[in-house]
């Protein structure tokens, strides 16, 4: 458990039954004071390769327009490979993310068990959407020939077009696959 004189204590766990998932249990306040603690404690343990976060409000008293920011910046450290998922905030915690609309920037659920759920949602979109990437990058850009008018034609991802000289309606799938209307 990390500790500091400015009234925030961090406890530090990983989930057993959920590979590549941390706890992180927050007791006391962030404010302007201790946020850049709160963030760099957080930050380190991010870099250390815990990239999937359930963050435990519970404890949390009181949250400044200052904690945002450091959530944000643990937030926009995580967005391409991790996720962090905060609950169990109380009203007033969850009035300061409502006014400032960061409600809607991050996954806040009321309990342990609602909040390893959406995790786990989460890590799983996220395989899909990096095999998806994948899958796509192999295939596209895709280089093709009408074959109505026989023009040499480019698609950069799946989707239905129009040949620019014919105005043939084709449709190109995931794949590759082509077809003409």
């Amino acid at each position: 458990m990390e500790k500091d004189n400015k009234k925030i204590e961090l406890e530090f766990k990983t989930i057993d039954d959920i590979p590549g998932v941390s706890l992180i249990k927050l007791s006391g306040y962030v404010d302007s004071y201790n946020s850049k603690y709160f963030q760099d404690t957080i930050m380190k343990y991010i870099k250390e390769g815990h990239r999937n976060i359930l963050m435990d409000c519970v404890g949390l008293s009181y949250l400044s327009s200052a904690g945002i920011g450091s959530f944000v910046a643990l937030s926009e450290e995580l967005k391409d490979n991790g996720t962090i998922v905060l609950f169990g905030l109380n009203p007033k915690v969850m009035e300061v993310f409502t006014l400032l609309g960061f409600d809607k920037f991050f996954t806040i659920c009321s309990n342990l068990n609602e909040a390893t759920n959406s995790i786990k949602d989460l890590m799983h979109k996220g395989e899909e959407s990096v095999l998806d990437d994948l899958e796509e990058k192999i295939v596209f850009p895709f280089v093709f020939e009408c074959k109505v008018c026989g023009k040499k034609l480019k698609a950069s991802k799946p989707g239905v077009f129009n040949c620019p000289l014919c105005k043939t309606k084709i449709t190109i799938d995931k794949d590759g696959n082509t077809s003409f209307e």
